[in-house]
């Protein structure tokens, strides 16, 4: 009962978390590389079945790591296309007034 207490107690006055977001670096990061390894193979080994079959499974395995990104990140790019969906957050700035425009604006109103 204890151990529950205490666990609940953390809960509660733990840090609230970030909303998560995509982490596209991860995302570029594999296609770079999995591109880079496709142009070595393209340039280095000789055409022929051997090279076919290399660069398939490499492809494969360039759209698995997509697909797998895609799965880890799937909180974020729901968050993320929510809040691209709403449209940009309108932003109002206002300066203070001076006398110069108080006047202006009681001689035009």
């Amino acid at each position: 009962m204890y151990a529950l207490r205490e666990i609940e107690h953390e809960i509660e006055h733990e840090a609230p978390q970030a909303s998560p977001t995509p982490r596209w670096g991860w995302l570029y990061a594999i296609v770079i590389v999995m591109g880079g390894v496709l142009t070595v193979t393209e340039t280095t080994i000789p055409d022929g079945l051997a090279r076919r079959l290399l660069e398939a499974i490499l492809t494969l395995a360039m759209f698995a790591a997509m697909a797998v990104w895609v799965r880890v990140n799937r909180v974020g790019l729901t968050l993320w296309s929510e809040d691209a969906a709403a449209g940009p957050t309108p932003r109002s700035i206002t300066a203070p007034r001076t006398r110069r425009v108080e006047r202006f604006a009681r001689r035009w109103s």
